[in-house]
């Protein structure tokens, strides 16, 4: 049954679905509901811009942010070269099989920051490196939306014997191609020729992370038995390499949290994205005299 209010746990005042202030029990004294000096019109719950994408809610609490389809406008125009206009709501999330949750003792921010990049893959990352190499990366920089990184050889379904449907717009030349993109603030997308994922990356604590990794198939034909076996291997192919990134992810907050620690040093050419996320972050703190 759909409920038809929302009710605080804590002194189980409840609100309409459109956020109205109802009922507030004994707030005027035990068995008094109302109270003289106490208006329910002042007291309802805040109005919070929102918007709904790849099965994904995203808020703008302060409500100075530009419009979700404004934000959201120059990604969906880089990979309509790819997937066709409109091509992503063709995808089906993966049942069961293809999520996971992942936490390290890290500062979200070094998450999207270790996403940016290609530059650690030889050592954080060398099965992956073995056949999508540093060399067949580039970087992605995409103005307010986010920044990434991009490679023309992810052949990782061909190696595992994985048949998917592929996105039947996606050029022919560009088979092997695969972009994997933050979406500023905190969001992790990838994006094949044969499936898409979005990781949410929550902060838990400014030292604790939580991540939430969604694989989506495009339609929804590998849902059967005929394909358990391939959603696995595409689970796991996904978990070893973010399992790899938690290692060298936790340094890094050791790191920063040594009194030591100057700003660090990165390299011109292969962190331009993570500049960029450097640049972004830094506009959005405010201003100290």
């Amino acid at each position: 049954m759909t409920r038809k209010v929302i009710r605080c746990p804590y002194h189980s005042w409840t609100y309409g679905l459109d956020g109205a202030l109802h009922s507030t029990p004994h707030i005027g004294g035990h068995g008094q509901h109302q109270c003289a000096d106490f208006d329910n019109d002042e007291h309802s719950l805040r109005v919070v811009r929102s918007a709904t994408w790849m099965g994904m809610v995203f808020v703008n609490l302060d409500g100075s942010g530009p419009e979700f389809s404004t934000h959201i406008a120059g990604l969906e125009q880089r990979w309509s070269s790819f997937t066709g206009v409109g091509g992503l709501n063709n995808v089906e999330a993966v049942g069961e099989d293809g999520s996971l949750e992942l936490e390290f003792h890290a500062n979200w921010k070094l998450a999207i920051e270790n996403y940016c990049e290609s530059y650690h893959l030889p050592w954080v990352h060398p099965g992956l490196n073995s056949y999508s190499h540093i060399d067949d990366h580039y970087n992605i920089v995409g103005g307010e939306w986010g920044a990434g990184q991009g490679t023309y050889k992810f052949t990782f379904s061909e190696r595992a014997g994985i048949e998917w449907p592929v996105f039947d717009q996606w050029p022919k030349d560009k088979s092997a191609q695969a972009e994997y993109v933050a979406l500023f603030p905190n969001v992790l997308l990838g994006l094949h020729i044969d499936h898409f994922y979005s990781v949410i990356v929550q902060p838990l604590a400014h030292n604790r992370t939580r991540e939430l990794l969604q694989i989506y198939c495009v339609g929804d034909s590998v849902a059967d038995d005929k394909h358990a076996r391939a959603r696995r291997e595409m689970l796991n192919g996904w978990r070893a390499v973010f399992e790899e990134d938690i290692r060298p992810v936790e340094e890094m907050q050791r790191g920063r949290d040594s009194t030591a620690f100057d700003g660090g040093a990165f390299s011109p050419v292969l962190d331009t994205a993570t500049h960029h996320f450097h640049r972004w972050v830094a506009a959005r703190y405010p201003q100290v005299a």
